[in-house]
């Protein structure tokens, strides 16, 4: 990972494995100075108000974005570079220091000759206090955490869903384009009394190929959906489904011109009417996500 010195901003090559959530002090190779670093999961970052971010998936600086630009990682943890140690980890664990009974010997327990039977001292209550809170305390950072991974899991699904839509949409609009330039080039030679071979260009098989090739991969992220997000999965499979159809078609031409061209039209028909109802369907997570991604992918804009 390559980051650069808070002081004299040189760069330094550093080993990301070797960075602990303790964090540690680390000297600058160029001015000698020690600055600290340390690793922080992305819940942390609300509260950040100095230093520098490093994406601890692939090493990047992080921006003001909840996206890494490098990898593309949504809501990731991150390294955190800056000249001192955060004030709230110190806080933190003067916080969490608690102890459990006096460090102080207890004072030698007399008994009197006549007396055989001896008496039990009862646990303090203020350990019992105590006790009970560490269990509470342990309770709710374990209902936090799996709160935390359930969104994040749900956040990067949303995110996987839009780009898979994307490379859908892009493949139906690269088959529909062969489509057209097959059926024009299909009339042509007919009505000069040619014969004509319905097929791909070598440059169109290259690029449908690409095209399936990036989208594959794609919807294999999306075989395990979260549950709310079952039903999504369907719909956009359906989608999946009708593009294959399309590329299938264009790949391989009925025998006549009419057939080919109706064949088109309803291919085309089936993908707009799944796109309606997939889109009337998703969940408000997706909706959202959705939405931005028309932002980001021209060819969203008109689903």
């Amino acid at each position: 990972m390559t980051c650069s010195c808070p002081k004299c901003a040189a760069e330094i090559e550093m080993n990301a494995a070797g960075i602990s959530e303790e964090g540690s002090y680390t000297p600058c190779p160029e001015c000698k100075s020690r600055f600290w670093i340390g690793k922080e999961s992305f819940a942390r970052r609300a509260l950040q108000k100095e230093g520098k971010l490093y994406c601890d998936a692939c090493g990047k600086e992080l921006g003001c974005l909840t996206v890494c630009t490098g990898c593309g990682v949504v809501f990731p943890d991150y390294y955190l570079l800056q000249m001192s140690k955060p004030q709230r980890r110190q806080i933190e664990k003067a916080k969490f220091s608690w102890s459990f009974g006096s460090s102080s010997k207890p004072a030698k327990q007399t008994y009197s000759i006549p007396q055989k039977s001896t008496s039990v001292t009862p646990l303090s209550s203020k350990f019992l206090v105590r006790a009970v809170s560490l269990v509470v305390f342990a309770a709710l950072v374990g209902v936090g955490s799996h709160v935390y991974i359930q969104n994040k899991t749900e956040r990067q699904y949303a995110a996987s869903y839009v780009v898979a839509l994307y490379g859908i949409k892009t493949g139906v609009n690269v088959s529909l384009s062969q489509c057209a330039r097959i059926s024009a080039d299909w009339k042509a030679k007919t009505d000069a009394g040619h014969q004509f071979v319905p097929r791909l260009t070598a440059s169109e098989e290259t690029r449908s190929q690409r095209v399936n090739n990036e989208l594959d991969p794609l919807m294999l992220k999306l075989d395990k959906p979260p549950q709310k997000f079952s039903k999504a999965r369907e719909s956009i499979t359906k989608l999946y489904g009708i593009h294959t159809r399309l590329n299938s078609l264009a790949a391989t031409p009925p025998a006549t011109l009419g057939g080919f061209n109706e064949a088109v039209g309803r291919i085309d028909g089936d993908f707009k009417a799944a796109a309606q109802e997939l889109k009337a369907g998703l969940p408000t997570e997706l909706s959202e996500e959705l939405e931005r991604g028309k932002a980001k992918f021209k060819e969203l804009k008109d689903l």
